[in-house]
């Protein structure tokens, strides 16, 4: 029997898409009656502090591993490949929204199944006629509560006749997406906030930091004028609007990362496509996506 888990997702996006409301920890006392709201408060003070962090300090996207490969039979040209897959290996990443993504086995997707499940208009998005005649998908990841542990709870309404059961433990997953597309995610700084970074900020400087970014040059002038452009991003003249996270759909959208791309060569007839699929006719870029960087590890790397 599948669970909604519905809920409990739109649960976490309500608490992980507040970036602003100061944070509140329980203050035990002596003699303190303490219920499940407390509970849940001290839980989603830890949590919200460490989704802050990880989206403010480290950014979003691929630390460690999350590749995606395809599988199949390149023997079957112009028939229908029911062994075609897409691979996703383990890895560990963070979403658009500062959670973690923690991939501890690889999934698996037949992607002959799927794509014959999809309607026309499904796929249009990801072709351009006027461009070529590649058929393109993005594929996509976020995290995801999954509940887990079912147990009887006592029930919340009068005359409930059905036997209420809740988890007992909520599980942290992954909601993997393929879109028909050939727009990339909106990639920003920080996902889920709209800041005018651009020369156009270079116009607040004081005079004293506009001597002080001339007498440097190269690389550090550059890296000391967008850190500069930083200090003014919040200002009440150089922010933006921010975009409206209170729906769930723009918060699922701010959250996904882009782990791949997919494109099947000179596409002819959609209606037909589960014929056209073939591994030989699939590529697949890896990266077009976003990257988190380990400075100890990179500097162990390339340092002699």
């Amino acid at each position: 029997m599948s669970h909604d888990n519905s809920r409990y997702d739109q649960s976490s996006l309500d608490s992980d898409i507040n970036f602003s409301s100061p944070l509140r920890r329980v203050s035990f006392q002596a003699g303190m009656l303490l219920g499940v709201e407390a509970t849940q408060s001290e839980q989603d003070y830890h949590r919200r502090r460490l989704v802050r962090h990880q989206y403010w300090f480290h950014g979003y996207g691929t630390l460690l591993g999350m590749a995606i490969t395809l599988d199949g039979n390149p023997e079957k040209e112009g028939e229908v490949d029911n062994t075609l897959t897409i691979n996703v290996s383990p890895g560990i990443g963070i979403d658009g929204l500062g959670r973690e993504l923690m991939i501890h086995e690889p999934y698996c997707i037949n992607l002959t199944d799927w794509m014959g499940s999809l309607e026309i208009k499904d796929l249009e998005p990801g072709v351009d006629r006027s461009e070529d005649e590649d058929l393109r998908f993005i594929i996509s990841v976020r995290y995801l509560d999954c509940d887990s542990g079912l147990q009887p709870t006592m029930a919340t309404r009068l005359n409930d006749s059905t036997d209420p059961v809740a988890p007992s433990r909520i599980s942290d997953s992954i909601f993997l997406q393929i879109d028909a597309s050939r727009s990339m995610l909106n990639e920003q700084p920080w996902m889920a906030h709209q800041f005018d970074l651009s020369e156009s900020q270079d116009t607040k400087f004081t005079p004293t930091e506009v001597a002080e970014l001339g007498s440097l040059s190269g690389t550090e002038k550059n890296l000391q004028t967008q850190q500069a452009r930083l200090i003014y991003a919040l200002t009440k003249k150089g922010a933006q609007k921010q975009p409206d996270l209170s729906s769930k759909k723009i918060a699922e959208q701010a959250a996904r990362i882009p782990l791949a791309e997919l494109r099947v060569k000179n596409v002819s007839d959609l209606e037909n496509l589960k014929e056209q699929l073939n591994v030989n006719n699939i590529k697949v870029n890896n990266l077009i996506r976003p990257f988190i960087h380990s400075n100890a590890q990179i500097a162990k790397r390339i340092l002699p």
